[in-house]
């Protein structure tokens, strides 16, 4: 692992943001907080995110989940896992369009 620990990355579109995050820790462990719903209060860094609604202990490609969020006013959204793969990939979308990978 280099001097940094998070770097911005450089996008094709102004309507992409994207940064990588290098965490000393094994893949395995990392998925498993990932792929389960109700931990993504631990690292979400908006602070938005109140209590997972509904959906599975554990992700799976095509599961939905949703979130009781508030930015001022609280709301609720439902993502669906778009990518799937085993301690490598984990991606989930709302309306289809703002996906978090």
């Amino acid at each position: 692992m280099g001097a940094f620990r998070a770097e911005i990355l450089s996008s094709e579109s102004p309507l992409i943001a994207a940064a990588q995050v290098f965490i000393a820790a094994p893949a395995a462990e990392i998925f498993s907080i990932l792929a389960d719903p109700r931990q993504h209060q631990r690292f979400d860094g908006s602070g938005t995110i109140s209590y997972l609604v509904k959906g599975p202990d554990r992700l799976f490609l095509g599961a939905v989940f949703g979130m009781q969020m508030r930015i001022k006013l609280p709301y609720r959204i439902k993502n669906t896992v778009v990518k799937f793969e085993e301690n490598k990939v984990i991606a989930w979308a709302h309306l289809m369009k703002w996906q978090w990978s």
